[in-house]
């Protein structure tokens, strides 16, 4: 839901599949080039994996995005992220996810910002038409995208080259 929200404010078409056997009724004759990204932690749900299973043997493209090197997510996708989960209690907690999700946000913005600050006051825009928020916004009046990104990109290089160091 979240990340298919924020692709298409970044007007990049995306639509969130979910539902026994629906996402294979739903893609059966979609263009095989359709990037497939599924999220896929803990007990791996048989139907949904059954379904990626289905959706490789169509030629799609995968890309999962799981908590385990060995998960059936890791093996049927063509890439896959591997985002240790620790959680020790009955609640599941996706904050690895989101702030993947996140960073994928804000590279895909950094690519050309004009275009992104273009799409998101067009969003805005059409948000204001509809009256969906109290307080509507301008992207230039809470953020800067190009110094987020920039600071977001130098931090992931500093990772990268062992620079920045994370304790589980």
């Amino acid at each position: 839901g979240y990340f298919c929200k924020m692709l298409n404010k970044l007007g990049i078409a995306a639509r969130p599949m979910s539902g026994v056997g629906d996402i294979l009724v739903q893609l059966y004759n979609h263009d095989r080039s359709t990037l497939i990204v599924t999220f896929g932690f803990a007990r791996y749900s048989k139907n949904a994996v059954l379904q990626l299973r289905r959706l490789r043997e169509w030629g799609f493209r995968i890309v999962g995005i799981t908590d385990r090197h060995d998960s059936p997510y890791a093996a049927l996708s063509d890439y896959y992220f591997f985002l240790p989960v620790r959680c020790f209690d009955f609640v599941d907690t996706y904050t690895t996810g989101m702030t993947l999700i996140n960073a994928v946000l804000l590279n895909i913005g950094r690519k050309d910002p004009q275009k992104l600050v273009a799409n998101l006051n067009n969003y805005d825009a059409i948000a204001e038409d509809f009256g969906l928020f109290f307080y509507p916004m301008r992207i230039e009046e809470y953020c800067d995208i190009t110094e987020g990104a920039l600071r977001l990109r130098e931090k992931l290089q500093r990772y990268q080259h062992g620079e920045i160091v994370t304790h589980n």
